[in-house]
């Protein structure tokens, strides 16, 4: 929720289920919301700070933000693998264009496309593999962290037997 404070009150189940989790930098914040238990917000008025200042500067929040998109989203590593494939394509399309150009007999500024379009190819490429192989980290990454793959909210145990 917007303006949500770092604190709550919490069921034995949910902090069970979080303090299972043997990981080591722990992003509460996505914790509590990946187990998956219903979450009710509660409204207040939050008082303007009367004295002191805040003892996490920006570059904490920063380093905040980076563990939470870290620890529960692979989003900037297919950006990644995205973002290669467009510029290879991009320069593939301008090689294209290079060549239909030169011989529409159009003015082109000599050896720009064999600079250019080689660099551009040559750099997607590269953004695409470096995305592959976050990939296949991300996919480490989620097994080191050893989560359950189910958490169950009651057993429920058959009374008719075998």
């Amino acid at each position: 929720p917007a303006d949500a404070g770092d604190f709550r009150l919490v069921d034995r189940r949910v902090v069970d289920s979080v303090t299972a989790m043997p990981e080591h930098r722990r992003y509460l914040r996505g914790m509590f919301a990946w187990v998956g238990y219903d979450q009710v917000g509660v409204h207040y008025v939050r008082e303007a700070r009367h004295a002191g200042v805040t003892k996490f500067p920006m570059r904490k929040m920063l380093a905040f933000a980076a563990d939470g998109i870290v620890s529960f989203s692979t989003v900037p590593l297919r950006m990644t693998m995205t973002l290669g494939f467009v510029i290879s394509a991009v320069s593939i399309l301008a090689a294209i264009g290079g060549v239909i150009a030169k011989v529409g007999g159009f003015d082109v500024v000599p050896g720009w496309a064999s600079i250019v379009v080689p660099m551009g190819v040559l750099g997607g490429v590269q953004l695409t593999v470096l995305g592959v192989i976050g990939e296949y980290i991300a996919r480490i990454h989620d097994e080191v962290k050893q989560r359950p793959l189910y958490l169950g909210r009651d057993l429920l145990r058959s009374e008719i037997g075998p």
